[in-house]
């Protein structure tokens, strides 16, 4: 997710629940095709609904009509991860006008609820919500409703029903981080322009062509209107441009108060209108300001223009909240500042000053809605105001959902405090203010580091702040491009970085942990990394490194889930384990994490685990270990294929099938799923049942029972027909595997892949079309096929694929079709 799809704040959220032109709440039947619905509540299997009487009463009687999360798993409910807004049947036309397509969400179990009365409150969640919730979901026909929406129930006369309820989140809890960071908005700026202009006045009908102006004009001036012209009494000629609905981002006068703003804030516009031109001669802070209460509409800000003058002494100091700024050198320059700050200026000892007063205002008009980038709306954020700080609870809420993948491990802030080196005790301002809120968060770690020329960086002495209790594994061995980012364009100077404590494990590196965690659990050493247990540690790693674990150096890893399975075989901790199972999007290190799934559910007991085991993302090589250790005759490793494999299939296919995987990888794939696919034809069902079953009835009896009790799985032949990928490595894998397999499925592929050659859609890549030669040799197919092999022929790659076939495998016509191949080889001719 880039950052320009994230969500923006919380702010657009009031935006979207009070100004939808449409209701706010959907009904949506989901999904559209009939689904087998099952569940265990409570450790209770339900298998068909509505609920029956005695488990109506058994959860109502344990759990008053709600089973919280935990104890809820829900099967063939398909319900997303992060999801786009635009993209869900679920909430889009909650409000289809301003649904941006950066938005995304996040359904969370709240409870399952059975409901005897029509009570409401069944329908809203109890718990505390995930943070930046702003909806509830129910199952069955999904209802959805904004969170301040009010919920009525008419009374239930007989009977139940029963629902899954869910939290509705946005997902970003990051948002809070970014009012601390580099780019944060100031209170005011100073800006001079590149080309200098000597403009000219008419001031209440004195002409002036020099400036500063003359003691006569001064005089005159000043007796008459003491020390503001009113703006109708003034004339410019050759003056700086002044905005008149300019856009925000692009204004060098104003644009530092937000330099948040972008190309993409194209419709918040602004305009300068004059005040009153001042003469400053004692140093007044009030000439600085507009003299009128009654100012423009939408006005946010005050820019002064400083004409050249003659006087000594008269700076000026801005200051809101913690954050105070002070300029001497003002001549020829626009200082601008919202109307919120505090202006002071110092005494004028000699001379006098001249200076344009401009209100700056939104053009509101402008600012309306506008239709961009197909149909998409954009409401304007109009800040009249610097954002304040972060609050405590909401810096706590954004370091507890803070997601690495999204963002850099830290946030950055060049200190406004001059020193060469600062330490936390010279902090002085926002520096200072911005250090206080951290701390009083008590989640953050912080650092202050100068940064030099290109790679010249280096730590600034107690660059660590001591209240934090960083460990001295992050402090002192850890490198430190694990949490400051710079490149050859960040400008030297010193600047405060600081990171979610959460995030110390994903700074210590995954190799590091795991070498961590291993010394914890021998005894070796006692170090948590302040997060108070080993357990935390644990759960850091399994949200931080998981679902696709990465070594130190960011490349993928090829072994890396056993190294953490072993911990937490040895450690012991079943809840660990069922959350390792959890949090995995895809398995790594197949045969030894299936030989380990074995051992778990023979420590701990299989039905507990089995559960988890059926909802995990296993990958195709991992199922195919475990069939293999099915056939081998392990009892266990039969039973988890029988239950498991069925659930885990149509995964299986669309991971295959998919136009993302990578063609080098596409033949071990479906080598693996043709494996498990071979297997749950030969056993449909639990091998101990069928073995007893072929005890007493025939086999044409058990292969119907067998069909009557499982429905068949999901045709791989249908799902890989027309993908040139997979077909395409179909002779290969029946060459390997033409002795094991029955004689019509055989022929069934092959007669897939003779008719997908035959199509010319797509030649078969490589020389798999050698192996199809082969298996078509004495049929009518091998015409077909042989004519493309003579288009190989001259290939390097196809001679040595001929001379590496065993040749006491082969039927005597097969023979004969490989002795003609390899006498006239011609190869080498491209």
């Amino acid at each position: 997710m880039s950052d320009e799809d994230e969500y923006e704040g919380l702010d657009a959220l009031h935006t979207l629940a009070s100004e939808a032109e449409t209701p706010p709440y959907r009904l949506s039947k989901q999904p559209s095709a009939k689904r087998l619905l099952t569940a265990k509540l409570g450790g209770i299997a339900v298998d068909s609904w509505p609920l029956s009487t005695e488990t109506v009463a058994a959860l109502t009687t344990k759990y008053s009509g709600r089973v919280p999360a935990n104890n809820v798993i829900l099967r063939g409910l398909s319900i997303a991860g992060q999801t786009r807004f635009y993209d869900s049947n679920i909430f889009n036309d909650m409000n289809p006008e301003r649904c941006r397509e950066g938005w995304s969400f996040e359904l969370t179990l709240a409870h399952f609820a059975i409901d005897l009365t029509g009570d409401a409150s069944t329908l809203t969640p109890t718990s505390r919500p995930p943070p930046h919730t702003f909806a509830t979901a129910l199952d069955g026909c999904f209802l959805s409703f904004y969170s301040p929406c009010g919920v009525t129930v008419a009374p239930i006369t007989s009977g139940h029903r029963s629902f899954a309820v869910y939290h509705a989140a946005f997902v970003d809890g990051w948002c809070h981080y970014g009012d601390l960071a580099l780019d944060a908005p100031l209170p005011c700026c100073l800006y001079k322009p590149d080309v200098e202009r000597h403009p000219t006045a008419k001031l209440c009908g004195i002409a002036v062509d020099s400036w500063p102006l003359s003691t006569e004009t001064v005089a005159a001036l000043t007796t008459k209107y003491f020390d503001r012209i009113p703006a109708k009494d003034v004339i410019f000629c050759g003056f700086h441009d002044i905005a008149d609905r300019e856009y925000t981002f692009e204004s060098p006068i104003l644009g530092q108060l937000d330099e948040k703003q972008d190309d993409d804030d194209e419709n918040e516009t602004f305009s300068m209108m004059l005040a009153h031109f001042a003469i400053d001669t004692t140093g007044t802070a009030s000439v600085l300001r507009p003299a009128t209460r009654r100012l423009p509409p939408n006005t946010f800000a005050t820019v002064v223009y400083f004409f050249p003058s003659n006087c000594v002494g008269g700076a000026v100091t801005i200051t809101h909240d913690h954050r105070t700024t002070t300029f001497e050198a003002l001549e020829g320059c626009f200082l601008s500042f919202y109307n919120t700050c505090k202006v002071t200026v110092a005494p004028i000892t000699s001379g006098h000053r001249s200076v344009a007063v401009y209100h700056a205002a939104f053009d509101i008009d402008d600012c309306d809605l506008e239709d961009y980038d197909g149909g998409e709306w954009k409401v304007p954020e109009l800040n009249y105001a610097p954002p304040p700080l972060p609050l405590t609870h909401e810096l706590q809420d954004a370091a507890r959902d803070f997601d690495p993948r999204h963002r850099r491990n830290c946030a950055t802030i060049k200190l406004e405090t001059r020193s060469m080196t600062p330490t936390f005790d010279s902090l002085t301002g926002h520096d200072k203010a911005v250090v206080d809120v951290l701390l009083a968060a008590n989640v953050f770690d912080m650092i202050l580091v100068r940064m030099g020329q290109g790679a010249n960086n280096k730590y600034i002495p107690e660059a660590f702040h001591p209240m934090c209790k960083t460990p001295a594994l992050i402090c002192h061995q850890t490198p430190i491009e694990k949490f400051v980012f710079a490149n050859e364009d960040t400008a030297p100077g010193c600047y405060l970085f600081f990171w979610p404590k959460v995030t110390r494990v994903h700074i210590h590196g995954y190799d590091r942990t795991i070498a961590l965690l291993r010394a914890n659990i021998d005894g070796d050493v006692n170090d948590d990394l302040g997060y108070g247990s080993l357990h935390c540690i644990f759960e850091a790693a399994f949200r931080f490194f998981y679902p696709q674990p990465q070594h130190d150096d960011g490349r993928e890893p090829t072994q890396v889930t056993s190294k953490m399975a072993s911990l937490l075989y040895d450690h012991g901790d079943l809840h660990l384990i069922e959350t390792f199972l959890d949090v995995h999007d895809q398995w790594a290190d197949d045969e030894t994490m299936a030989n380990w799934i074995l051992a778990v559910l023979r420590r701990f007991g299989a039905p507990r685990i089995q559960d988890r085991l059926q909802t995990v993302k296993a990958s195709s090589a991992f199922v195919a270990r475990l069939v293999h250790l099915a056939t081998t005759g392990d009892a266990l490793a039969q039973t988890i294929a029988c239950d498991c494999i069925p659930l885990w299939w149509p995964r299986l296919l669309r991971h295959l099938t998919s136009s993302r995987r990578w063609t080098e990888k596409k033949e071990g794939t479906l080598r693996h799923v043709f494996d498990i696919d071979t297997y749950m034809l030969e056993h449909p069902m639990d091998v101990a049942a069928a073995t007893y079953l072929g005890q007493h009835l025939p086999d044409v009896v058990v292969r119907r029972v067998a069909a009557y009790l499982v429905p068949p799985l999901a045709s791989l032949l249908q799902a890989i027909r027309g993908n040139k990928d997979c077909v395409g490595y179909l002779p290969v894998i029946l060459w390997r595997r033409r002795s094991s397999l029955c004689r019509v499925r055989l022929a069934t592929y092959i007669a897939l892949a003779v008719e997908y050659l035959r199509s010319g859609a797509e030649r078969t890549d490589g020389c798999d079309v050698l192996y199809l030669a082969l298996l078509t040799a004495g049929t009518p197919a091998f015409a077909v096929v042989d004519a493309d092999v003579q288009t190989r022929r001259r290939w390097f790659d196809f001679y040595d694929e001929c001379t590496a076939i065993d040749k006491t495998t082969l039927t005597p016509m097969q023979a004969l079709v490989l002795e003609e191949y390899l006498r006239h080889p011609t190869y080498g001719c491209r």
